[in-house]
């Protein structure tokens, strides 16, 4: 299941073989199915009237309002992660750890990294493509207009997911949810968690989920906590099975796969 959220819309994909791209309103929840027979979608963004969809075969642009999609980028080996800027995409590919850019114009992908092995979880942030390395336990990052990748956080555990609000990174270990302090030094923003992952953030907020055995997004506690010195966590749903978790603003998203839904709730709720 992959899940995107911009200011109008909330888009899915179901899966995994033959799964439907669907866009709904926020405001009036009214949903549709604008794409059938997508195979294997890994991970979709959204940019202007455009999904991007993360394939077992590369990258796909999908109209949002119906229409053909389109192959930017056909691959041998599936791309696990995708975003998109104004006239580029970048993908990341999980088993080789390479970051791909393909141009919007056509010009033919080039790969700008290759890091460890089991890639998991990709961001822009101002002039660089920062991704993780899981089990390697390396935060990396390259620019993304080209040039030499470097490894910007070293752990002796797993990192898992990562996630930006357009000024500071964040990213899961088995126990926390970090972020870079001005010096570059990881610093723990909620510590004494069970497995966190899915993390989504906006300007507002942080939120993951506390799974169960370090596999990933499942079955726990849906949780929150607000930016701003001496914020408490906050459990917002106790117990889902969540796919994939969104935030905008103060309103979560998630897809919760024992009710086959997508769910909202509102942090101040």
């Amino acid at each position: 299941m992959a899940l995107a959220v911009d200011g109008d819309r909330v888009c899915w994909v179901t899966g995994p073989e033959h799964g439907k791209l669907y866009v709904a309103s926020r405001i009036t929840q009214d949903a549709a199915p604008k794409h059938h027979n997508l195979s294997w979608v890994r991970d979709l963004c959204l940019r202007g009237n455009d999904a991007y969809l993360a394939c077992d075969r590369g990258v796909l642009r999908a109209p949002l309002d119906g229409g053909q999609p389109r192959e930017l980028a056909g691959r041998d080996e599936a791309a696990t992660c995708v975003l998109a800027g104004a006239d580029f995409v970048v993908w990341l590919e999980r088993r080789s750890g390479s970051v791909w850019r393909a141009s919007l114009a056509g010009a033919a992908p080039e790969r700008l990294a290759t890091g460890p092995r089991g890639a998991t979880a990709m961001v822009l942030l101002d002039a660089h493509v920062y991704w993780t390395a899981g089990q390697a336990g390396q935060l990396l990052r390259v620019p993304r207009a080209g040039g030499g990748a470097e490894v910007v956080v070293r752990a002796d555990h797993p990192l898992t997911d990562l996630a930006t609000d357009g000024r500071r990174l964040y990213w899961c270990t088995p126990s926390a949810v970090m972020t870079l302090a001005a010096d570059g030094v990881p610093a723990v923003v909620v510590g004494d968690q069970a497995t966190p992952a899915a993390l989504a953030v906006s300007a507002a907020a942080l939120a993951w989920v506390n799974g169960v055995g370090g596999q990933g997004p499942g079955a726990g506690a849906v949780m929150a906590v607000p930016h701003g010195r001496g914020q408490a966590q906050r459990t917002v749903v106790p117990s889902a099975v969540v796919q994939a978790l969104c935030l905008w603003d103060r309103t979560l998203y998630w897809a919760d796969q024992s009710t086959r839904a997508i769910v909202s709730a509102t942090l101040e709720t």
